[in-house]
């Protein structure tokens, strides 16, 4: 019985023991993958790179350099990561924004015409950007002009582009022309070139882009910067008629159903075009054997020579979190970094963003060996943006539908232009 007794003794000592090592041993255990939890939650936190959605309409080639400039970014840093998604053509991605904004599902930065960003910044969707001193300075006048409203950056510019003057040359030096410097000329060639049947001047399908620049220059843009719209002054409707009578005079052709005046360029139908300068490599890759295309700036009006860019910049959402704000504006430095910008203009076609991207070796090499590329310059330093106003993406609508009138139905610039500008009025008064 001592025996017993003794040896239940010995059994619930051993039993303690190990109940209070298990004990320790499992505290241990526990604290340190608590521990680790921590350890890898912590690493986890600083390694996850912050996702910036980049929303854009370019698709083939344009992506394809664009695809590059993204992950150079994003192999340049650690902090953020640049995701790149295309919504196909420009419309699209209007469409495709809007209805995020009402879904509240917007991606973090996306690209817009610079004349549309009013509607966007009353909305309350957009947040200001700025620019220090140096790259203000290094962009050009133009191209400065469409990321600001209402004395305020909004946009980053991205992929804009100028008007040219092209020229077949084949065709030109088969007829001994010399490029046309003012729109007078252009009809004096027009008169030599109609026994064959040839136009001295193509444009698209809307004359809309030639006839900016030519009010602009006339000092009657189609809305000014206080919000008043000129399209039935006197001025602005004899520059509608210069284009109108050279059409009917058979000197100038505007597309049809094929919307681009390249295609009566490439036919050997016409020897001069305005389009954008972001046209050179179709005229470059679509051109027949032994034909070229060269470029200059478009003809002066009434004694002035310039040009209204086309520009399609980039936003940042105010719904982005902090983290992403700041991600997004590294980035938007770093398309401005002159090799960068100069590969990107190179590449897409675009004009270089700043002066300096002009200016950088790659760039200089690549407009040596393809001369087509020497006016951009020329073009970027008479150029001029938009007057930019809430509610132009609706009279721009209206713009067109009034061009068209004047081609399709032989409405007279006055009648066109005077309905234009009460429905102008309209828009500008709803959107004070």
């Amino acid at each position: 019985m001592r025996s017993l007794k003794k040896n239940w003794r010995r059994w619930f000592s051993l039993a303690a023991i190990l109940s209070l090592l298990f004990m320790f041993v499992g505290c241990s255990s526990s604290s340190s993958k608590s521990s680790s939890s921590a350890s890898g939650s912590k690493d986890e936190k600083t390694t996850k790179k912050v996702k910036i959605v980049f929303w854009h309409r370019m698709t083939g080639t344009w992506q394809t350099a664009l695809n590059k400039v993204i992950n150079d970014f994003n192999k340049s840093q650690d902090k953020y990561e640049v995701k790149g998604i295309t919504q196909g053509s420009i419309d699209q991605l209007k469409q495709k924004v809007m209805a995020a904004s009402r879904s509240k599902t917007l991606p973090t930065i996306t690209q817009l015409p610079y004349t549309s960003i009013p509607d966007y910044i009353t909305q309350g969707l957009l947040e200001p950007v700025s620019f220090t001193s140096e790259q203000q300075s290094d962009m050009y006048p133009a191209i400065l002009a469409s990321t600001q409203y209402k004395g305020k950056s909004y946009s980053v510019p991205f992929a804009d582009s100028t008007q040219l003057l092209f020229i077949n040359d084949q065709l030109a030096k088969k007829y001994n022309l010399k490029t046309p410097e003012n729109w007078d000329e252009v009809k004096t060639i027009g008169q030599q070139l109609k026994k064959d049947n040839i136009f001295a001047m193509s444009l698209d399908q809307s004359y809309d882009m030639p006839l900016e620049s030519m009010v602009n220059e006339a000092g009657y843009p189609y809305v000014t910067k206080d919000g008043k719209a000129n399209l039935s002054k006197p001025e602005f409707v004899a520059a509608v008629n210069t284009i109108l009578s050279l059409k009917k005079e058979g000197f100038l052709k505007t597309a049809g159903e094929d919307q681009y005046g390249s295609v009566a360029m490439l036919n050997d139908k016409a020897v001069y075009g305005i389009g954008s300068s972001a046209n050179i490599g179709e005229f470059t890759n679509r051109a027949k054997k032994g034909q070229t295309f060269s470029t200059a700036v478009i003809p002066a009006y009434k004694g002035k020579n310039g040009n209204v860019i086309s520009a399609n910049n980039l936003v940042l959402f105010k719904s982005a979190s902090a983290d992403q704000q700041k991600g997004a504006k590294a980035f938007f430095n770093y398309l401005l970094k002159p090799e960068v910008a100069a590969y990107w203009a190179k590449k897409s076609g675009y004009v270089p963003m700043t002066k300096s991207a002009m200016k950088e070796k790659t760039y200089q090499d690549y407009i040596a060996k393809n001369p087509s590329y020497q006016a951009v310059e020329k073009s970027l330093d008479n150029a001029y943006a938009s007057n930019q106003f809430a509610g132009y993406d609706n009279f721009r609508t209206k713009l067109l539908t009034a061009i068209d009138s004047t081609l399709t139905a032989n409405t007279s610039a006055e009648k066109a232009f005077t309905a234009l500008q009460k429905e102008t009025e309209t828009i500008l008064e709803q959107n004070k």
